[in-house]
């Protein structure tokens, strides 16, 4: 056997080993070893090196532009004989003491130094985006604006920089003078659509410029007015809106269902019965006027509408439930060929399998209105496979959903018989305790 002291405290009983030392000084390691009976003993002196300690700084790190040039002054610890310098910007190393570095292109640049003392003990520092050479940017906040004259403004600039802002020249676009303060406000007189720029100076002497076309918009307010034909209609039929405003050259109409149109004269067709208010924005180039005309729009009814609902035992087997609006007759055709249908609620059994137009014609008094649903009679029934029925307990289980469409199928859920579900048509499952387990699928088409 082997027994080793390392003089600082640590002991070890195997015949090679690793030892850390934690504190700088001189060790007298002892290697005692038996063999049979017979002791030797040996040591030596160990000696544990400090390391440096790396650091550095710089008169400045930011510029808003290349090329921007930098003396590093290296802070390492005394006894330092060696440096080596990464730029972060894929120039070669440096092994000055105190590099002048020029960076020549924007970015944010990590800086690493890797200091080596008289011992050959290295020590290496990062200083993750240390230097940054950043253009400056500018955003306008509220812009684009639009409105009446005359109409003011306050505009306000967002600037991000790496040094101070010293000077603004703000341009509104208009033939006026331009300012130099930081939040001016301005008034536009005359109607039209404006470019604004600012230019910013910083203290690098760097310039920055951000122009916005179409920064400003402002007119003189039209007089809104329009007419509709027919103001009373059945219901889906078409209303045409004219426009009459003065000087607009945008619309926005609101028909009064939530219906919406941005045409000078749009035609509209209401889906609901009653009485609707329509309203008119007219706008000149950013200046609104408003009319209103209250319950301006009679609509008649009928509206058609109906809801099928299949028989899942009789797959062939459909029943019709009304739902249209204020009807006084009804007329079903199931497009089968079969006679039509007056009745409200109708039960019909389609000849087979397939696809079938099925239109609903409902009147009251003039007026009528047509629904026509594809009523999709199928008749799936499926079975499913698995890849395995016997397997060992937290094994992947592949099932697969067969003897079907897969385009009659709206949903597919697996139950797989341990409290776990699933969805889609061939689902993967692992089951973590062993056991029999019953599986089902169930679809709806």
């Amino acid at each position: 056997n082997s027994n080793w002291n390392f003089g600082d405290g640590g002991t070890a009983t195997t015949i090679n080993t690793t030892h850390s030392f934690s504190n700088t000084g001189s060790y007298t390691v002892w290697l005692y070893n038996n063999y049979n009976g017979c002791q030797d003993s040996i040591s030596q002196v160990i000696t544990v090196n400090p390391r440096p300690v790396a650091d550095f700084t710089a008169p400045d790190s930011s510029r808003c532009e290349p090329p921007f040039t930098i003396n590093f002054q290296d802070l390492s610890s005394p006894g330092t004989v060696g440096w080596e310098w990464n730029f972060g910007d894929g120039s070669p190393v440096s092994n000055q003491q105190n590099p002048s570095h020029t960076y020549n292109s924007y970015g944010t640049f990590t800086v690493t130094l890797v200091a080596t003392n008289n011992f050959g003990c290295t020590d290496t520092i990062i200083k993750p985006d240390f230097i940054t050479v950043q253009r400056a940017s500018i955003s306008f906040l509220g812009l684009p604006v639009r409105g009446c004259v005359p109409y003011t403004i306050a505009p306000t600039a967002t600037i991000n920089a790496v040094d101070a802002v010293t000077s603004y020249q703000w341009d509104f676009g208009d033939g006026s003078p331009t300012s130099s303060l930081p939040n001016p406000t301005h008034t536009y007189l005359l109607q039209g659509t404006y470019t604004i720029q600012l230019i910013i100076t910083t203290s690098g002497g760097c310039t920055d410029t951000l122009t916005m076309p179409g920064a400003v918009t402002v007119g003189t307010q039209p007089v809104a007015e329009f007419i509709a034909a027919p103001t009373t209609v059945c219901a889906t039929e078409p209303v045409n809106f004219t426009d009459l405003s003065s000087t607009a050259n945008e619309w926005l109409w609101d028909f009064g269902d939530g219906g919406s149109s941005t045409l000078q004269n749009p035609t509209y067709a209401y889906t609901d019965t009653g009485y609707f208010t329509v309203r008119l924005i007219a706008i000149n180039n950013g200046c609104p006027d408003t009319i209103v005309r209250t319950d301006y729009i009679y609509v008649l009814p009928p509206i058609a509408l109906y809801t099928p609902t299949a028989d899942c035992i009789n797959r062939t087997r459909f029943t019709f439930t009304d739902q249209s609006i204020a009807p006084l007759t009804w007329e079903w055709d199931f497009g089968d060929g079969s006679p039509v249908s007056n009745v409200q609620k109708p039960v019909h059994i389609f000849p087979g399998l397939g696809n079938y137009n099925v239109r609903l014609v409902v009147t009251n008094g003039s007026c009528s209105d047509t629904s026509i649903q594809l009523i999709r009679v199928i008749d799936e029934s499926p079975d499913f496979t698995a890849n395995q029925i016997v397997a060992c307990k937290v094994a992947n289980i592949d099932f697969e959903a067969i003897n079907v469409n897969p385009g009659n199928i709206a949903t597919y859920t697996w139950h797989l018989g341990d409290g776990g579900t699933a969805g889609g048509s061939n689902p993967s499952y692992t089951y973590i305790n062993s056991g029999t387990y019953s599986v089902s699928l169930i679809t709806l088409d």
